[in-house]
């Protein structure tokens, strides 16, 4: 199933119907509810979202997903997005393969674009969910759950894109490369070389990696993807999301703050919007699971 923002916030309208009640009852049970659910939300702000419960209500409707994906689930399954990160990185294989005839390099421009058309999302949305999948990757390195297979894969692939680009190839700074490869063969790791991107290429030239990770992303995902536990993202996101709902207003600050944590503690850019997409495709099947009883 591919993540569509209409289809989940319809879903969560349903469920905030459901959650709040009829305009004119008594409010004082639904507060009492949510605040259980770990929930402070003002009774005037309720009477609103019970008369317009789309769009107003979605925002609370992620809330009531998340923390019940915490609270009502001793192992909440994070399927869905194993399955769609696999999914971009499988297409991310086919838009490739035809260039693997090129001798020079995988072509960049229009990579993303074409991810897209293939599986019906917009290029933005695939560029962000992208960078999520990297910083699973720098998590699963750090404890050390990267398999052999997909290590060997990460480390050819690195070997690839660094001796390509340490060419005088016109448009690049093959410097900049040749430090990189130098810096990286010190320490051989995902999170080091994923930093060294980050410290010496611009974003535009940060680009050209893409096509390079689709083959060991594509073998990473296969080896998670049927596995429902939640990752160390998802753990952060779906605790800075409670964390920053549950703390009265400032709610967007308090998320744009937990992103930026991401950022520095992996190199990778990570902000407010990056956040909401990976806690959308956490809460859909979330979402599905009610909207199915």
């Amino acid at each position: 199933m591919i993540y569509k923002d209409n289809d989940l916030r319809t879903a969560l309208g349903d469920i905030v119907r459901s959650q709040l009640g009829n305009p004119g009852t008594s409010l004082s049970p639904v507060q009492e509810a949510l605040s259980k659910a770990g929930l402070r939300i003002h009774e005037d702000t309720i009477a609103l979202m019970r008369n317009n419960p789309e769009p107003t209500g979605y925002l609370l409707g992620k809330r009531l997903m998340s923390t019940a994906r915490q609270k009502e689930q001793p192992t909440p399954s994070s399927r869905l997005k194993n399955n769609l990160f696999w999914n971009i990185a499988a297409t991310g294989l086919l838009v490739r393969q035809p260039q693997a005839m090129i001798p020079s390099r995988f072509v960049s421009l229009g990579f993303t674009q074409q991810i897209a058309r293939h599986i019906d999302m917009d290029a933005d949305s695939i560029d962000r969910l992208r960078r999520s999948m990297r910083v699973e990757l720098i998590y699963a390195g750090r404890e050390h759950t990267i398999s052999t297979n997909v290590q060997r894969s990460f480390e050819s692939s690195v070997k690839q894109y660094l001796a390509t680009f340490s060419l005088s190839l016109r448009g690049t700074k093959p410097d900049a490369y040749r430090k990189i490869a130098a810096e990286w063969c010190k320490t051989p790791t995902v999170e080091m070389f994923y930093k060294l991107l980050g410290d010496n290429l611009s974003p535009r030239s940060l680009g050209t990696w893409s096509p390079f990770e689709a083959k060991f992303m594509y073998k990473f995902f296969t080896d998670v993807r049927n596995d429902p536990s939640l990752t160390t993202l998802d753990q952060k996101v779906l605790t800075a999301y409670i964390s920053a709902w549950s703390g009265g207003d400032g709610v967007q600050k308090k998320l744009e703050q937990a992103a930026e944590e991401i950022k520095l503690d992996t190199g990778i850019t990570y902000n407010y919007h990056t956040l909401h997409d990976h806690l959308n495709i956490l809460v859909q099947e979330q979402a599905n699971r009610y909207k199915s009883q």
